[in-house]
C-alpha cells in the first residue's frame, strides 16, 4: 500500500529583528494552512508590535503586501494638512469593501504553498517609514497531528522595540538613554566626557525617557503572554478539513501558489490619491514624487503601476499624520517613496 502523503504540516519558525545587537528573536510553531494575512497577525502578536503600519512579506520572488486591521484606518483628515476641499468628509478606506470576505479568504495563498522546506528563508517587514525587517527561517516542518495547539509560542528573547521609535537607529538612542540612566552616577563621575557633552547627553536622554515612558523593560519577554493571545488564529477541526481541501485542489489543478487576485483601490480613493500625486508633480512639492515617479517608470512600471505605489506611500504618511495629529512631514514621505522598488 503507497504510503499516504501529508497534506497538513507544522512549521517551527525562528522570527528575529534583522541588524539589531543583542537580537529580538522568537520561536513559535504554527500550521502550514495558515494564510499570509494570518500569518501577518501572529508575527504582530508574537513580536509586541501594535498592527498599526502596512506591512510586506518577501518570500523567494514573490511578494504579498498588507495593511493594518483596526477601524482608525479610515480616517478624518488633519487640519492644514489635507485640502478639505480636496478629501471630504475622510479619507475612504484603502481597498474595495464591496469584495466578498469569503472570496479575499480563500484566495489568501497558505504558508505550506508557499514554503515547502526546512532551512527556507523569508523575510517580513512592518512599518515602511521605521522598517523593521524580520527575517524568518523554517527550522522544522514536520507533519501535523490533532494533539497539537497551534500557533504557539516556544521561546524567544527581549521586548519588541516600541511603535514609531525610529528605526534601529531610534531604538539603539533608547537603548543607549536606559543603560545611561541606570549608570547615571558613573557617568557623571566620568572624567573622559566633556561636561558640556554630559550636559546634552542628559538633555537628551530626559526627552527619550519622557516619550518612552516608565514601563518600559528592554529585556522582558514572555512566552505564556504571548500565547494568551493567540486564540483568535486557532483553526477549528472545519476549518482545518476545509483548508486542506483547498490545498488539495489547488495542488491538482495546477493553480501557482502566487495567484493573489490584486486587492483594488477603492476608486474614490484612487482618484483623490492620484490628484494629490498629480498635484505634487504639478508642482515639483516634493521634488522626491517626481522622481520616484520617473525612476519606477524607467525600472519598467507602468504610469498607473508606478502611480499605485507612490499611493501606497502617500496613505502610510497620511496614516502617521492621523496617528500623531501632525501636519505632512516632507522628511518621512521621501524616505518612504526611497524605499519603493
Amino acid at each position: 500500500m503507497p504510503k499516504k502523503t501529508a497534506r497538513h504540516f507544522v512549521y517551527q519558525l525562528d522570527v528575529r529583528l534583522a541588524d539589531l545587537e543583542p537580537p529580538i528573536w522568537r520561536r513559535i510553531e504554527v500550521s502550514g494552512l495558515t494564510t499570509i494575512s494570518e500569518l501577518h497577525g501572529i508575527i504582530q502578536n508574537t513580536m509586541g508590535w501594535e498592527d498599526e503600519h502596512l506591512y510586506v512579506f518577501t518570500i523567494g520572488n514573490q511578494t504579498f503586501e498588507g495593511r493594518p486591521d483596526f477601524p482608525e484606518f479610515i480616517m478624518t483628515p488633519v487640519e492644514g494638512a489635507v485640502d478639505p476641499d480636496t478629501i471630504s468628509g475622510g479619507i475612504p478606506d484603502m481597498f474595495d469593501e464591496d469584495e466578498d470576505e469569503e472570496d479575499y479568504e480563500d484566495d489568501d495563498p497558505m504558508l505550506q504553498e508557499l514554503v515547502t522546506r526546512k532551512g527556507s528563508k523569508f523575510y517580513y517587514e512592518y512599518d515602511f517609514g521605521d522598517s523593521w525587517e524580520h527575517v524568518i527561517t523554517v527550522e522544522e516542518r514536520t507533519p501535523w497531528t490533532p494533539d497539537k495547539v497551534l500557533p504557539r509560542c516556544l521561546d524567544g528573547a527581549r521586548a519588541c522595540p516600541p511603535e514609531d521609535c525610529g528605526g534601529i537607529y531610534g531604538y539603539a538612542s533608547i537603548l543607549d538613554a536606559l543603560d545611561r540612566q541606570k549608570n547615571k552616577q558613573e557617568s557623571q563621575a566620568s572624567t573622559e566626557i566633556p561636561e558640556i557633552v554630559a550636559i546634552a547627553e542628559a538633555e537628551d536622554d530626559d526627552e527619550i525617557l519622557e516619550w518612552l515612558g516608565e514601563d518600559f523593560d528592554p529585556e522582558a519577554f514572555s512566552t505564556e503572554s504571548v500565547n494568551e493571545y493567540f486564540g483568535e488564529w486557532r483553526l477549528t477541526d472545519k476549518e482545518i478539513e476545509k483548508r486542506t481541501q483547498q490545498f488539495e485542489e489547488r495542488k491538482k489543478t495546477g493553480r501557482p501558489a502566487s495567484q493573489q487576485e490584486e486587492e483594488e483601490f477603492n476608486p474614490a480613493l484612487q482618484a483623490v490619491i492620484f490628484e494629490l500625486i498629480d498635484n505634487q508633480m504639478r508642482g515639483n512639492d516634493p521634488p522626491e514624487t517626481r522622481q520616484t515617479f520617473q525612476r519606477l517608470q524607467a525600472a519598467g512600471y507602468t504610469k498607473l503601476d508606478a502611480k499605485k505605489l507612490i499611493g501606497s506611500a502617500l496613505i502610510e504618511e497620511i496614516v502617521t499624520m492621523e496617528k500623531e495629529q501632525k501636519p505632512f512631514n516632507r522628511r518621512r514621505f521621501a524616505a518612504l517613496l526611497a524605499r519603493l522598488k
